[in-house]
């Protein structure tokens, strides 16, 4: 269980916190269920919701019955503080630091369940409080809670994770509500089941649920057969949900709420009825577990008369920073009294129904562009890394640039170089964190310099360079350079062996149009030097206009022009600069102290602020770079056999994938839905087979268990048939990994083809920007993995845009080269298969012929 610290000089909140940490030989997700059971449990115990009691008893008492010893501890632990703090609503309070720490703690799928809190707040700004409510996919009740309805409000929600359902109804009825019932069921399976004056929800986005997972009356308009836009399903439900004057709020993706041409789709149905009311645009970053932008509809089945054919369209782009939009008065205003909001264009706007029709009801169609001080960030032109640059890494001896996608597959004959594009990532990212060429280490293991140079020729320069996209999860903790422009890092090294330095011999870091590159410096050691006549693009960009998120303050000008002039005329004619984890670090002292005599009494330490500031900029392409290869993780062609029993690895780059099962259950459980989709008769389940009272002194074990589905039988995973060990790890890394490059080496090894075609749809669904919005470079030998890609193009699912096929050969010389064989947007290859690629199936059945 990873440690739990906050930095907030709260006591209750440290005291809370601290629990986790004491319980670290359990599971983190049943340390948190038991210590919000228990919570709840002295609340009812303190007689302020003896009504209930009864009939939630059993929902906490199973886990004492499983954990008695944890409950107890735990239950005597939130009685002291209980006691300590003494004052009304201290119940409601400590249940929401248990959740607070667990999200901190837990992973990802535990995450999912929590709303947006600055969304859940906006949300109930806009919307008058109910009388009744219904949540078809409620999470943990954080939407709900959020509405501000009154104590006396009927409450009803359903969720489809039973552990998630049991804690929103004790949040609730924690919070005070009377009339609560949130049911654990599938909403899209049970479809419209009644009719709700008021529905408001934040459905999961980039569901592709399978056509017997979806009630039909959803999926009108698609084909029954294959996987259904989760997306549309649940807005049609929504829309069938409500009564006669019913109204409802629904968070999409932008993506749904699109018109597409031959295809009757759900948004479409709402407008052609004339029950959207509004459509409201929401920043990148608000929807927990992913960072697309996204849309609130409003739904209204009965409209004033006045605003009939009409829908308000509205961008609350600031709410990135606050809980409340300026423009939040306007909707509300729109929503209950029809007012014509008086804001500016590109705030607000009236739109006409028909008008939608044609277009869609994505705001920004229709709004002007916001002033400056408004601008959200700027989109990036692609997701993490577009390309891979090698120049003499083994058989590739030309510079080659290696196009990259959300999911790009490597194919290639046997020693054709294909697990190149893999290796040279790994290399770099091990390069990055030595600060040196670094052949041999924990990330991978490629021998030595001379190993890696095209033909062993120790006369080349290696060089591996990367094209990057900025993302939030990779800023730079001090500067941000404009998210739009692409990134572009080269690092080269030449004469590596082992009696002399690995450091590089040269740096290149570009902006979109702007690079700067820095070479050997033998005056200094492990420092490279800038060339003076780079001092105008490497100080002079960090002044242009919306050369930093957020922008900068526009200037005259010309500051680096001055400085390089400056420079030459003192005959300085490069700048020495260090380097740490391969990013621009610091400027050698002796040029700092050359540099403070150019200047005058009443501009002291302006070029040296110049400098400086060309260095945090440049600095922090670096950065990003160190954190984007820190969010790389690797799965190699023979995974590690499994054991019965595992030890806790502390402080390990790698997943320790049963610990981080044992302490994510709601993770696990979906692993084990991924083993059953692939064709397993198991299902997974991870213990701490050490008894309580000596966990202390043996310290953390795991071990994974694999139930026969038709049996009954227990084993672990080294004691079935190797696919399933070898496949489990790539399933668990696909699914806990968000925001993250997963790098794969021969997924498909001792996998069935009806396996591997599955395996296929993980590997999709991970790349999801709606979902976990991963990138994935898979090299593999399976004609069935591009098969399946191809027909979920054709079916809509994927975007041909997302997706690289390289196939990776040599000439007869020996050299190799990368071929990218493009996809069209109906799944169909532009590009014709070399010859001898994938041909053994028609020559083994017509070769004679």
């Amino acid at each position: 269980m990873p440690s739990v610290n906050s930095s907030n000089d709260d006591p209750l909140r440290r005291a809370i916190w601290s629990i986790f940490d004491r319980f670290r030989n359990y599971s983190s997700e049943k340390v948190a269920d038991v210590a919000l059971r228990e919570v709840f449990g002295l609340w009812l115990a303190a007689g302020d919701g003896s009504s209930c009691k009864r009939e939630l008893e059993h929902r906490f008492q199973s886990y004492k019955v499983a954990e008695p010893e944890l409950a107890d501890i735990v239950r005597a632990h939130l009685e002291d503080l209980v006691r300590a703090v003494s004052k009304p609503g201290v119940f409601a309070e400590i249940f929401e630091l248990v959740l607070e720490a667990s999200l901190t703690v837990l992973g990802r799928a535990r995450q999912e369940y929590q709303s947006s809190e600055v969304l859940n707040s906006f949300l109930g700004e806009i919307i008058e409080p109910p009388e009744s409510v219904f949540d078809p996919a409620c999470g943990f009740g954080g939407t709900l809670l959020s509405m501000g309805a009154p104590k006396t409000a009927k409450i009803v929600g359903t969720e489809l994770h039973s552990g998630s359902a049991d804690v929103a109804e004790m949040r609730l009825r924690i919070h005070g509500y009377k009339h609560v019932e949130i049911r654990c069921s599938n909403s899209l399976t049970d479809g419209p089941t009644a009719k709700w004056d008021q529905i408001v929800v934040q459905p999961p986005f980039g569901l592709r649920p399978s056509a017997s997972e979806v009630d039909p009356r959803l999926v009108q308009g698609h084909s029954p057969r294959g996987q259904i836009d989760g997306d549309n399903a649940w807005l049609r439900l929504v829309a069938d949900s409500m009564a006669p004057a019913g109204k409802a709020v629904i968070v999409v993706p932008q993506r749904s709420i699109t018109i597409q041409a031959r295809k009757s789709t759900a948004i479409s149905y709402i407008i052609e009825n004339d029950w959207l009311d509004a459509s409201i645009a929401i920043p990148p970053g608000l929807i927990p577990g992913t960072q697309i932008g996204a849309t609130v509809l409003v739904l209204d089945r009965d409209k004033s008369s006045h605003k009939r054919g009409k829908v308000l369209v509205c961008n609350a782009a600031d709410l990135v920073s606050r809980h409340v939009s300026p423009s939040s008065t306007a909707i509300k205003e729109w929503l209950l009294q029809g007012v014509t909001p008086q804001t500016p264009n590109w705030q607000t706007s009236i739109i006409a129904a028909e008008e939608l029709l044609v277009h869609g009801p994505l705001p920004r169609r229709y709004l002007s562009e916001p002033p400056t001080e408004q601008t959200l960030r700027p989109e990036s032109p692609g997701r993490f890394l577009s390309s891979v640059i090698l120049e003499n890494f083994k058989s590739i001896s030309e510079e080659t640039e290696i196009p990259l996608r959300p999911l790009t597959v490597v194919y290639g004959k046997n020693s054709a170089g294909k697990s190149s594009v893999l290796q040279s990532l790994l290399l770099l990212k091990q390069s990055v964190h030595a600060n040196e060429f670094a052949a041999s280490g924990q990330v991978i293991d490629l021998g030595s310099y001379a190993g890696v140079l095209n033909n062993h020729n120790r006369e080349k320069t290696l060089k591996i360079g990367v094209k990057f996209s900025s993302n939030p999860k990779i800023d730079s903790d001090h500067v941000v350079p404009s998210p739009s422009e692409n990134r572009y890092v080269s690092v080269g090294w030449s004469n590596v062996n082992s009696a002399s330095s690995q450091f590089p011999s040269s740096l290149c870091v570009g902006l979109g149009e702007k690079t700067i590159e820095l070479t050997g410096n033998s005056d200094e050691p492990d420092t490279l030097n800038l060339p003076t006549d780079a001092i105008e693009t490497f100080v002079g960009t960090t002044f242009q206009d919306l050369a930093y998120y957020p922008p900068n303050k526009p200037t005259k000008g010309g500051q680096g022009k001055r400085l390089a002039q400056k420079l030459n005329r003192e005959k300085i004619f490069s700048i020495p600069i260090s380097l740490s984890n391969l990013r621009l670090h610091s400027i050698s002292r002796n040029i700092v102290t050359k540099i403070s005599h150019f200047d005058s009494d009443f501009r002291r330490g302006l070029y040296g602020s110049y400098l400086n500031r060309g260095l945090a900029y440049w600095s922090a392409v670096g950065e990003e770079l160190y954190n984007l290869v820190n969010r790389m993780s690797y799965i190699g062609p023979l995974r590690q056999s499994p054991s019965r029993f595992s030890h806790r690895v502390e402080a390990s780059g790698r997943l320790d994938m049963p610990f981080y099962l044992l302490d994510n259950e709601s993770e696990r459980m979906e692993v084990s839905r991924w083993l059953s989709r692939l064709g397993t008769n198991y299902e997974l389940d991870v213990v701490n087979p050490i008894r309580p009272e000596y966990r202390d002194a043996v310290g953390d074990m795991a071990s994974m268990l694999l139930t026969d589905s038709r049996s009954g039988i227990q084993v672990t995973p080294a004691d079935v048939g190797f696919g399933i060990s070898q496949v489990l790890p790539i399933v668990t890394e696909l699914l806990v990994r968000m925001d993250s490059i997963v790098l794969i080496e021969q997924p498909e090894i001792h996998l069935h083809p009806a396996m591997q075609a599955e395996l296929a749809d993980l590997l999709i669904e991970s790349t999801s920007a709606s979902g976990r919005a991963n990138q994935v470079i898979a090299e593999t030998h399976s004609e069935t993995l591009v098969l399946r890609v191809q027909r979920r193009i054709r079916e809509g699912v994927l975007s041909s845009d997302d997706v690289a096929v390289l196939y990776v050969d040599q000439n007869p010389d020996g050299t190799g080269f990368v071929q990218e064989l493009r996809l069209d947007s109906s799944g169909e290859f532009i590009d014709s298969w070399p010859n001898g690629f994938f041909d053994e199936q028609f020559d083994e059945i017509f070769g004679d012929i």
